[in-house]
């Protein structure tokens, strides 16, 4: 009978296409007689998002099937494995979409490998917003860190943002032909509750929701865990894909370190002075070199004096795992400097955009405004236009001239006006006016007579 590699390890594995959506996009693989698992969320519409997501896991599986799988027994080795699977199938992705017209066709991916020699090891490796958890000790720990602009920028809550800056991936497999992968050492102890998920549960479960039912994973198994995950994420509102894979440990092995591993708390610094223990560090560290399929090695980092700190227990473990990863860190380290940068640009123009759209706005109200005040009222109009138009005169010669008005005042019929003396003339204002325009006037009879001469 064939002996169980990983027989702490019960696991369980399941999606849901949810309530909005008609295609499942999110793809899952559970190897758990490798200790690999892995869960990818596609993207780019249509069946764009589910081919990626499939591609990513078939590379994957295909790179542990065979005989020649069981010889790669550490962590770190299974991770190397991984990481070639992931840039294999980033670069297959990429050319096809390019084939195919899928813009944006892409999957994030998160990976989970245990150690099959030190059994409180494993090792993650993530690309994108789907997550790695850890419960422990009623308390929940995020592993993986989100490849997001929300994330770049800080933002916990993506619902802060606007609109177009939410649900941007920063970071994915396929969207370009290289990839950059975040590579995390983990510790495992027994009881230890781990989760794989997509950001369809993370999106509509609030992180103690999740604590809750992860916590009675001792008892009711990963199986019921995994479904009352994804029922919680439908019951919310069900607006993506949801994939949960859930790890259960129990009665891990007794991990077999060195008695001098176990008892040392010399620093490398101490070390450098003693060529045995020298040969025995860079010889464990030459060990986490792995050779991939295609040829290549895994990168590592030269050791120097005073680089690591050599403590005892997990800890030495972690440390040996995180040095071959050190350049990688600088590397992620320095896209997530531009990706702030980028957010802070954006956000700057998206509220200079703000700004513009709202003076905009004011300079159009004030215009209207003005336009209003400028506009003369119907009543005034009529008061401006003449009241009577006046009388006009057909001439025989064809000449139109306006008929002299009347020498007498019009009166409203409201009162008559008192009788003028004229003898009382003289004494009036204006009285030599007044007779100078009399003798202008021409009798009424010579009235035709009198304009006649005036026009020749």
């Amino acid at each position: 009978m064939t002996q169980l590699r990983f027989p702490h390890l019960s696991v369980a594995a399941l999606t849901d296409v949810g309530r909005k959506r008609k295609n499942n996009e999110d793809a899952l693989l559970a190897l758990p007689e490798q200790g690999v698992f892995c869960v990818s969320d596609g993207m780019g519409g249509s069946d764009a998002g589910e081919v990626a997501s499939s591609a990513t896991v078939e590379h994957i599986a295909a790179a542990f099937t065979g005989p020649a799988s069981r010889e790669w027994r550490a962590a770190s080795q299974k991770a190397g494995v991984v990481r070639t699977a992931l840039e294999d199938a980033g670069r297959w992705i990429w050319r096809h979409a390019i084939e195919k017209g899928m813009r944006g066709c892409g999957t994030t991916s998160v990976v989970l490998v245990f150690d099959e020699l030190k059994s409180n090891r494993a090792l993650s490796l993530n690309a994108g917003d789907s997550r790695a958890y850890r419960m422990r000790d009623q308390r929940l720990k995020q592993i993986t860190d989100d490849h997001s602009f929300a994330a770049a920028t800080g933002v916990k809550d993506e619902t802060l943002l606007p609109a177009r800056f939410r649900s941007i991936i920063t970071r994915a497999v396929g969207i370009t032909e290289t990839i950059v992968l975040d590579e995390t050492p983990v510790e495992v102890l027994d009881g230890d509750v781990f989760m794989l998920c997509s950001d369809g549960l993370t999106r509509m479960v609030r992180d103690e929701r999740i604590c809750e039912i992860l916590e009675t994973c001792a008892v009711q198994g990963p199986a019921q865990v995994a479904k009352a995950l994804i029922d919680e994420a439908n019951g919310a509102g069900g607006n993506d894909n949801i994939s949960v894979i859930v790890i259960y440990v129990h009665g891990i092995p007794v991990v077999d370190y060195d008695a001098e591993e176990m008892t040392s708390t010399r620093t490398f610094a101490d070390v450098a002075g003693d060529p045995a223990a020298t040969t025995a560090l860079e010889s464990s560290v030459a060990d986490d070199a792995v050779s991939v399929p295609s040829g290549r090695t895994r990168e590592s980092t030269a050791l120097s004096a005073g680089a690591l700190d050599w403590a005892a227990g997990p800890s030495t473990a972690e440390s040996a795992i995180r040095l071959p990863v050190a350049k990688r860190s600088k590397q992620s380290r320095f896209v997530l400097a531009l990706f702030v940068i980028v957010a802070i640009v954006a956000g700057a123009l998206y509220a200079m955009e703000l700004v513009l759209a709202a003076l905009d706005r004011l300079a159009a109200k004030r215009k209207a405004d003005v336009n209003t005040e400028m506009q003369v009222p119907e009543s005034h109009g009529e008061a401006l236009a003449p009241a009577v138009e006046p009388d006009s005169t057909q001439w025989e010669d064809g000449l139109t001239t306006p008929e002299p008005e009347d020498d007498g005042p019009e009166w409203d019929g409201a009162a008559a006006p008192e009788e003028v003396n004229p003898d009382a003339m003289d004494t009036l204002p204006g009285n030599d006016l007044q007779e100078a325009a009399s003798d202008a006037v021409p009798a009424d009879g010579d009235i035709d007579a009198g304009w006649g001469e005036a026009e020749l």
